[in-house]
């Protein structure tokens, strides 16, 4: 039977583990280090609901700056490409990348003006979302009040969050699986060695080299 993915990520070392999942919630590898200490996960469920719990047991403000670590979305660091590996994908899936002119400075007065009344950068899951979904999610948002938005801001990291973490499982999986079929075809071959072995020292005459 193959290693299951969780039951590497429980026998991880702190390190490793930060190393792995820092940037699931973004740029905040101190929701990772809080989780490590939560081991053993029973599956990739269990993992995402312990960095949900991180995230809703925070005050206001906590949660405030969770989201100011966020890039704007279609701003200047995506621009730029400055934008992290997962942030690159998870903007151009939504098709930020493929934004119009016009589209650019809509997305970026809204931005602006989001940032100016709430003191964080818009935050939805883009991977869920299309651009013309998160023009108008952006727009509507502007009507909110400073703790709802810091609230739903939170939900949709954990979102964000929760499609990282079976991204990065799925990866587990295919390693895992990749190395211990590696073993076993390691321990089939010694297997078979180990049976030529002894038929040899039943029968040297038949089997001889």
């Amino acid at each position: 039977m193959s290693l299951k993915p969780i039951s590497v990520v429980n026998s991880m070392s702190y390190e490793d583990f930060i190393s792995i999942f820092g940037n699931v919630i973004e740029h905040c590898s101190l929701c990772a280090a809080a989780v490590w200490r939560d081991r053993p996960f029973s599956d990739v469920n269990s993992l995402h609901k312990s960095f949900c719990q991180f995230a809703d047991q925070l005050p206001i403000g906590g949660k405030e700056g969770i989201l100011r670590l966020h890039p704007d979305l279609a701003g200047r660091l995506a621009m730029s490409g400055g934008l992290t590996n997962e942030s690159t994908k998870e903007q151009q899936s939504a098709g930020l990348n493929t934004l119009t002119d016009q589209e650019k400075k809509t997305m970026h007065h809204l931005n602006q003006q989001y940032k100016q009344k709430f003191g964080f950068p818009f935050v939805i899951c883009a991977r869920e979302n299309k651009k013309e979904a998160i023009l108008t999610g952006l727009e509507r948002r502007l009507n909110n009040s400073g703790e709802t938005e810091a609230v739903t801001g939170v939900e949709e990291v954990k979102k964000i969050c929760r499609l990282r973490l079976h991204l990065k499982h799925s990866c587990l999986y295919h390693e895992v699986s990749f190395y211990w079929w590696i073993e076993s075809q390691s321990t089939r071959r010694e297997l078979a060695v180990h049976s030529q072995l002894r038929l040899k020292s039943r029968d040297p005459d038949k089997y001889k080299c």
